[in-house]
């Protein structure tokens, strides 16, 4: 799997997520005001450093404290994992740079992106 390349920018941190296509993302998760780039509907790159995955969802709900995260595909690896895809996930915003994955007692370093189109 290629990983993701930095643009520094002063306010965002331009990526290019291969499994997306090439859509430019920027890095929407850096403080605890990510729930103003979450909406119902949108859809977001979840990266798990630690693990190398990629997660690409939709978010199905969001609320004042978390939103609810549909997996559309997920790639460990560079390869695609189907046991995930349509899975749901809760993002909680008080923990915007972590997230329960593959398991309930730890917490996943995440990073969010979000397309560069969708952003405002």
């Amino acid at each position: 799997m290629a990983e993701a390349q930095e643009v520094i920018n002063p306010n965002f941190t331009m990526v290019y997520v291969p499994e997306t296509d090439g859509i430019n993302m920027v890095k929407c998760n850096k403080m605890e005001d990510v729930y103003n780039f979450i909406k119902t509907g949108k859809k977001y790159v979840i990266e798990l450093p630690d693990t190398k995955t990629i997660l690409n969802v939709q978010c199905t709900y969001a609320a004042i404290k978390a939103a609810d995260m549909k997996i559309i595909t997920a790639f460990i690896n560079g390869k695609q994992d189907h046991d995930s895809e349509d899975c749901t996930i809760s993002y909680r915003y008080e923990h915007f740079d972590s997230i329960h994955y593959t398991s309930f007692s730890y917490r996943e370093k995440c990073n969010v992106y979000i397309s560069v189109n969708d952003l405002f």
